[in-house]
């Protein structure tokens, strides 16, 4: 058996392996897409996608840091971080770390922590600030305002919430800061910034920075979550679409596939619909025009086996009656052994003509009449017959009956059990068994003979085929017999198969429909 059948890979296994690479595909060219657009506009992606939840979470710091004092921060900020998945830290503008998570900032996210909101470049200032204890001068630092609006507990006298942002809103309210992102790092992280109104105890403006590994952590920036049951359900839905596609085409090939191979063991009548205006269609239709072609070719040339074997019926009679008249007349030993030749040679042909008939006959029968044949009573005329003095053994029930042609049942029967006889007779018994299977009938002529060649099993049953090419005239048959069988059985509408035998012979074994 050669490796391509060993190894079938079946059409519908191709194709949904070919729709799963074709959906990596497309999940690679769509990740591919997404980062290059991240890293192409991170800020546009923050403006739309990100935003809520950035805002949700800096409006959270703000208003737990609002009353608290910046000793408590850090604290604060950890426990805010635990609850929300990303580490979080406060600094000012200028790079000085204030509270929270203490981060090696990038330099590409220091210069754009310096920058001011709009993006241009901070003013020069002449006045430095005044140096704080802990605190490095500072060049960027304004100077003090005392006048300039506060944010927290500035004044103990005054109720917290007096003291609001310039645009009126109160602390404990939604606010929408300027954010930006920035990628940077070793490896690479993902920055997201605030500039929230958290000046409250220091003048030097600050920024909440958050930082992400990645860009599904916590989901902050991204929510996969959506993005996996899209993907789940366009998978799916793609799976049942293609599902009756797959199973419509592997069902039609299925079709071609069985018809192909009743067409390989000779039966040519079979048809597909050829319908269908596809490749399909086209190859069932010259499935169904070479089938024909084999049935008319194959039908001609038995009917034109019969016609010849009909015509040497005739000449073959009229050669054996002066056979006879010559065997009457022969006196001396010489011609008595050329007579002895003759017939012989002239007994072949007979034999010859006879298998040629009986082929044609049985080839040329479309539809015989069926009928309920009890088994045992057919088995056993067709034994006192055929292997009258052989070791035959039957075991056939007496009430088992089959649906077929008696005739030809017997015909296939015979030749058969003539084969074994002839072969196997003096190698132990010979063995005629029958038993139901469902809706079936096995009927097996089994001997103990010195079997076949195994790769001659699967043409043991064609017509002029002899397993052993030495084999003469004396050793063996025309090669018809087996072929008769197969015709005969198939006319019957059952199947004939040839198997070995353990340890030794050759098993035949015929299936029938059973008798309703």
């Amino acid at each position: 058996m050669s490796w391509r059948l060993r190894f079938r890979f079946p059409l519908a296994a191709k194709m949904a392996l070919w729709l799963m690479l074709n959906m990596a595909l497309l999940a690679a060219g769509g990740w591919w897409f997404f980062r290059s657009q991240f890293q192409a506009g991170f800020d546009t992606f923050l403006g739309a996608a990100a935003a809520p939840r950035v805002e949700g979470l800096a409006d959270a710091v703000n208003r737990t840091l609002f009353n608290a004092r910046m000793t408590q921060w850090t604290e604060l900020l950890r426990g805010l971080s635990s609850v929300h998945g990303v580490p979080l830290a406060v600094y000012e503008n200028s790079g000085n770390w204030v509270a929270g998570d203490q981060f090696n900032l990038p330099q590409a996210l220091k210069v754009r922590l310096a920058a001011p909101a709009n993006g241009q470049p901070p003013p020069p200032r002449n006045d430095p600030p005044p140096p704080r204890t802990g605190h490095p001068p500072d060049p960027n630092r304004p100077p003090p305002q005392e006048d300039r609006p506060r944010f927290g507990p500035a004044d103990p006298g005054r109720p917290p919430f007096e003291n609001r942002p310039p645009d009126g809103s109160r602390p404990d309210e939604p606010q929408i800061w300027p954010k930006f992102i920035v990628t940077a790092g070793n490896p690479s992280s993902y920055w997201v910034v605030v500039r929230a109104p958290l000046s409250a105890q220091r003048h030097a403006p600050m920024s909440l920075i958050v930082r992400c590994d990645s860009v599904s952590s916590a989901g902050l920036l991204l929510d996969t979550r959506p993005f996996v049951f899209a993907g789940t359900g366009a998978i799916i839905f793609s799976i049942l679409f293609w599902l009756p596609f797959a199973f419509g085409l592997t069902r039609r090939v299925g079709r071609i596939t069985a018809a192909t191979a009743q067409v390989a063991r000779g039966n040519f009548e079979i048809r597909l619909p050829d319908s269908a205006t596809d490749e399909l269609g086209e190859l069932a239709h010259s499935v169904n025009a070479m089938a024909g072609q084999l049935d008319n070719l194959v039908r001609g040339q038995k009917r034109f086996l019969g016609d010849v074997a009909h015509e040497l019926c005739s000449p073959l009679a009229r050669m054996q009656t002066a056979l006879a008249i010559l065997e009457q007349r022969a006196t001396d030993e010489k011609q008595i052994r050329y007579v002895g030749t003759l017939r012989e040679e002239l007994d072949d042909i007979s034999r010859l003509v006879d298998e040629l008939l009986q082929f044609s006959r049985a080839s040329v029968v479309r539809e015989p009449k069926l009928q309920a044949v009890p088994l045992a009573p057919l088995v056993a005329e067709t034994v006192a017959r055929e292997a009258a003095g052989a070791e035959v053994e039957c075991d056939v029930p007496s009430w088992l009956t089959a649906q077929a042609e008696p005739r030809l049942l017997a015909r296939a029967l015979g030749n058969v059990l003539r084969n074994a006889v002839r072969y196997a007779g003096g190698s132990g018994p010979i063995v005629i068994s029958a038993a139901p299977q469902g809706d079936r009938v096995n009927l097996v002529v089994s001997d103990n003979g010195p079997g076949v060649p195994i790769d001659s099993l699967p043409r043991l049953f064609d017509a002029f085929y002899r397993p052993d090419t030495a084999r003469t005239r004396e050793t063996g048959g025309t090669g018809l017999g087996l072929a008769i069988v197969k015709t005969c059985i198939e006319a019957c509408r059952g199947t004939v198969v040839a198997r070995l035998s353990e340890p030794r012979g050759l098993e035949v074994c015929f299936t029938l429909p059973v008798a309703g």
